[in-house]
């Protein structure tokens, strides 16, 4: 095996490897792997203090592989299948072997628990040379951490105090790596804590009980040590190599890297369990921490704010600085009560850098990274509803917040929104990307995050001021006040385009005035993009700005705004040159506004973004539009006629947008539109021409097959909007779109490209069958897909079982006749294999319906079909109490099937009966009748329960007497409940929807299981009469057996 293995790992690991070969060593591994477990991961393990680098690398990578697939069971594979798992003897190994080679270079010799305790051993240069290979250490770090995921807490348990021991035994000298053992010493410390980051890493995100109590455990016993002999030292001799005149810039690289290490770890530490480490006696320990690391960060940020280091330096710096930054954002905004006590301290330091930053728009946007951090802090103590009510905390917000600096710190939030869209041309601006990209531009804008972006981090800064019980008083004035500024915003309106030939004199009509050391370099585009920022702050306030201070959107959209966007559209036409950005704004603030608007003005609100749809070239203007008419039309709903107009007008420009769209976010942006349209015209009982509804559905075949490669999503748009014009047209034309709608769902469901949207096709053909009056071959075609869709999974066997209900009442017996062997295979494919009590609820609506309708040839078909078969088995088993037998809520219905069959075909009873249960015994007719009288209260439960009662009841009324009086006794009391409630009308079966189901409401659907319930025997058979003539039969039996 070594040899075969070793050249399979030469092979992979070669970097001129043809892909045959490749496949060949792979295949090769895996044979190994599923042969001899154990000695192939033995042997891979041993591998890895070998030669050359690449084998080494190689032979960690694929130990890696092999263990995350036979270290654990976790229940993955399929059912049956027997797998091989490592055994705790080669566990153990790997677990010695991977923290040996960490520490010594070397495979395990003896306890590993005490390698910490061997550092004067001396190491060779071939050690050496494997510890300071950093491919193959990390790797071996998140293998290490892959292992301690799936054991810990419960066994490797010696990992963490094995490394943090490790830790603590290194050298105080830091004086340069002039010796191997002082090189060792720091490859050692570099393995440790990449090591610690990584399992911290993977046990952080376990979320069980044992788990949070372990990470308390270790953070408790551990964090001095961390502290005292991995950050305090690295941080001190970092900051010594800083200060020095002369730098080894090998060293500085290193104890840079040694900082952000110990600091993640830390944070880790922190972060699990900040609470418990406050408690007693670790609380002077957590002190310590958090002032030493703001200590760090108060001396070096201002440096590197001012670039007072080399420029080498500077970036490196700067990631230490915004990972310490990160820790004490995460730790305040996860502990906000127990980081009170250090929240004044910070919260000046980081207040007065910002203000320092943002005195210089330049300095700002050099050192965006940390601006968004120090954002972040403000943000979430700003947000933090605890504070609030917390005095100490509250005093020292409002001694750094006194409402001059909110005021200031709002304004400069407002500036900051758009603060790529006014600097010099050497940075990337939001405005060059629209130019170049104006698509591009509209997708990048909505995913910015506000943990990335500094104009995203401004935004989240400025609504947790104005959305603040302490500073949104004295926030909101200010937005109040801006948006009066009526002049200011017409001399925008006019200016944006114009093209430059609106004069604009002073800063008196901007909005938010200027900042000092901020320059202006064009007034009037200062103008437009201030109104922009104002925009938008009002559009993200919109729900809290409605009212306050008598403020109402939908006065001031009549009053100002509207006439804004109409003289906007006016110039649309002749602006060529420059960007629609108030334009834009405007129509997004809409948006945002939509359930403060109304609707009956004219031109209305929903008609102006239509307008601006049609009459303008700018692609992220037009997506704003199609963005915004998705948000108004909910509001339309008591102007059908307004609604109907819309999408006249509307269809047309959609379908050019999307036509002149290169990202599929577009496109489907556009298709989900019209299909709202067509919903929501439809549920308010509007109309759409045929002209209309032809524009609408033509275009549908070519997009579907064009839909491909990113675009292939869109074939679910494609559905969505046949399924909404099925709807709108109903039951006396759904016909006509069977020849565009059926061979789209056919491809769908016989593609398996097409998997990913295999719901939204299958909830589709429940909407054709829901609507169409009659059934068609064509309809019937499309039926040959069932079974291969069961056959690949149960997932979506609710809707498939619905859909086969559907088949089964519109097609009846011609139906059946055709697809009877389709059906059979679906039936038993479901049997197979195992469902849940809900699932089968779906299931047996189907073989209700069948029954119902055709019990002689429908207990057929489930006879050969061994439907039957297993519905006995597990009455059988629930009788005798085996374990894991169906619950009674699934019997009661296996039951009611066999009473439908037994009732049209007694001789089938006695091709099922008797079961023959190996362990329990057997299960004959009189045993099945005790069944039907056990389950008779719990049939009783659901809208149904009447009906399935009086079945069992038929069913016992009507097979040969041979009870005994209690049973004769139970069956007459039984069938007396029925009679006394039967003013109460037999409803039939049906299934409840859960929260999650997509409930499909069309059609006649109520009206043909109506119909197939006035021919079941259930319903026409008097019950009152069949127990009358039960009884004779009795009283006959009886004095024959007397005579």
């Amino acid at each position: 095996m070594e040899g075969h293995v070793r050249s399979a790992l030469v092979a992979l690991s070669s970097p001129g490897a043809n892909p045959g070969a490749i496949n060949t060593a792979n295949d090769t591994l895996m044979n190994y792997e599923e042969q001899c477990a154990d000695a192939y991961v033995l042997y891979l393990a041993s591998l890895s203090t070998s030669s050359p680098s690449s084998l080494r690398l190689s032979s960690v990578l694929v130990l890696k592989a092999a263990v995350k697939r036979r270290w654990k069971d976790k229940g993955r594979g399929k059912p049956g299948q027997m797998r091989v798992f490592l055994d705790e003897t080669t566990k153990a190994h790997v677990r010695s072997c991977l923290i040996s080679v960490s520490l010594t270079g070397r495979l395990p010799c003896g306890d590993t628990t005490n390698l910490a305790m061997r550092s004067t051993e001396a190491f060779g240069a071939e050690q050496l040379e494997i510890i300071q290979d950093s491919p193959l250490q990390t790797n071996v770090a998140a293998l290490t951490a892959t292992i301690a995921r799936m054991d810990l807490p419960t066994r490797f348990q010696e990992l963490i105090p094995t490394l943090v021991s490790s830790l603590s035994q290194t050298p105080g000298s830091q004086e340069g790596p002039t010796t191997m053992q002082e090189q060792v010493f720091r490859a050692i410390r570099l393995n440790v804590l990449t090591t610690l980051e990584s399992v911290l890493a993977e046990v952080s995100t376990k979320r069980l009980l044992i788990d949070r109590k372990y990470r308390n455990s270790i953070a408790v016993a551990h964090l001095g040590q961390i502290y005292q002999c991995g950050m305090l030292p690295s941080l001190r001799h970092l900051d010594v190599r800083l200060r020095a005149d002369r730098r080894n810039q090998f060293d500085l690289d290193q104890m840079m890297k040694y900082s952000m290490l110990s600091t993640r770890v830390v944070a880790y530490l922190l972060g699990s369990s900040f609470v418990k480490l406050s408690d007693g006696a670790t609380l002077s320990l957590v002190d310590q921490v958090i002032l030493t690391i703001q200590s760090f960060i108060g001396q070096w940020l201002p440096v590197v704010i001012a670039e007072s280091v080399a420029a080498e330096e500077i970036d490196l710096l700067k990631e230490l600085l915004k990972l310490q930054m990160q820790l004490v954002v995460d730790t305040q905004v996860t502990h906000p009560m127990e980081f009170g006590r250090f929240l004044g301290g910070f919260l000046a330091m980081f207040y007065t850098t910002l203000v320092t930053l943002l005195c210089d728009r330049t300095v700002t946007l050099r050192n965006s990274e940390i601006t968004v951090v120090l954002l972040q802090f403000l943000s979430n103590v700003v947000g933090c509803g605890q504070y609030a009510n917390a005095y100490q905390v509250k005093h020292e917000l409002e001694g750094v917040f006194t409402a001059e600096s909110v005021q200031t710190l709002a304004r400069l939030m407002l500036h900051l929104f758009a603060i790529h869209s006014q600097v010099s041309i050497e940075t990337e601006e939001d405005v060059i990307r629209w130019d170049n990209d104006p698509e591009g531009f509209f997708h990048w804008e909505q995913q910015q995050s506000s943990d990335e972006n500094l104009a995203s981090a401004a935004q989240n800064c400025f609504l947790a001021l104005a959305e603040s019980p302490l500073f949104g008083g004295v926030v909101f004035p200010i937005l109040l006040s801006t948006l009066s500024n009526v002049a200011s915003l017409k001399t925008a309106v006019d200016v944006e385009p114009r093209n430059g030939e609106q004069s604009v004199n002073g800063t008196d009509l901007l909005p938010l005035g200027s900042v000092p050391d901020w320059p202006i370099e064009d007034i009037k585009s200062e103008l437009v993009f201030q109104w922009d920022v104002v925009l938008t702050a009002a559009g993200l306030l919109a729900s809290t700005l409605e009212g306050c201070n008598s403020f109402c959107f939908a006065s001031w959209f009549r009053n100002v705004l509207s006439g804004c966007i109409i003289k906007l559209l006016r110039c649309s036409d002749d602006q060529t040159k420059s960007r629609p950005v108030l334009l834009r704004r405007l129509i997004w603030l809409l948006s945002c506004n939509a359930a403060h608007l109304d609707m009956t003005p004219s031109p209305s609100p929903i008609e102006l973004v239509a307008s601006t749809l049609a009459s303008n070239q700018d692609m992220c203007l037009r997506l704003t539009s199609v963005q915004c008419l998705d948000a108004l039309i909910p509001m339309c709903e008591e102007n059908p006629a307004l609604l109907q107009t819309l999408a006249e007008s509307t269809v047309p420009c959609l379908y050019k947008t999307l036509e002149d769209s290169d990202h599929h976010e577009s496109r489907s942006m556009c298709l989900d539109l019209i299909a709202n349209l067509v919903s929501y015209v439809g549920a308010v009982g509007g109309e759409l021409s045929s002209s209309t509804l032809n524009i609408i559905v033509s275009p549908l075949r070519f997009i579907f097959d064009s839909a491909t490669a990113e675009h292939l999503l869109l074939r679910r748009n494609v559905l969505a909007i046949i399924s909404s014009v099925a709807t709108f047209i109903g039951r006396e034309q759904v016909k006509l779109l069977y020849p565009l709608a059926l061979p789209l769902l056919h491809d769908c469901l016989a593609d398996q490209t097409n998997l990913f949207m295999e719901e939204e096709a299958l909830q589709a053909w429940y909407v054709y069958l829901r609507l169409s009056s009659s059934y068609e071959p064509t309809l019937g075609d499309l039926f040959e897909c069932c079974a291969t869709r069961i056959s690949l999974d149960l997932r979506h066997l609710p809707v498939l079982m619905k859909i086969i209900e559907m088949y089964v009442l519109l097609g009846g017996r011609a139906f059946l006749g055709q697809h009877a062997l389709t059906l059979q295979a679906t039936l038993r494919s479901v049997v197979s294999q195992e469902i849940n009590p809900r699932a089968t609820s779906y299931f047996y609506l189907v073989i209700e319906t069948i029954l119902r309708a055709y019990p002689v040839d429908g207990g057929s078909l489930l006879l050969h079909s061994d439907v039957l078969q297993m519905f006995i088995r597990a009455c059988a088993s629930n009788h005798f109490g085996g374990q894991d037998c169906d619950p009674d809520r699934v019997i009661v219905l296996y039951l009611a099937a066999l009473a439908r069959v037994f009732l049209s075909d007694p001789r089938v009873m006695d091709t099922l009966l008797p079961v023959v249960q190996l362990a329990s015994g057997t299960f004959h007719r009189e045993n099945l009748v005790d069944l039907y009288l056990a389950k008779f209260q719990v049939a009783g439960n659901g809208a149904h329960g009447l009906m399935l009662q009086k079945l069992y009841m038929m069913f016992l009324l009507s097979i040969p007497m041979s009870h005994s009086h209690q049973t004769t006794n139970e069956v007459l009391e039984n069938c007396t409940y029925i009679l006394r409630n039967r003013k109460d009308s037999l409803l039939p079966y049906s299934v409840g929807h859960d929260e999650e189901d997509n409930i499909i409401d069309v059609g006649d659907y109520d009206v043909l299981v109506a119909q197939h319930m006035q021919a079941d025997i259930v319903s026409s058979t008097d019950l009152s009469l069949a127990v009358q003539i039960w009884q004779r039969k009795l009283a006959a039996l009886h004095s024959e057996t007397v005579t």
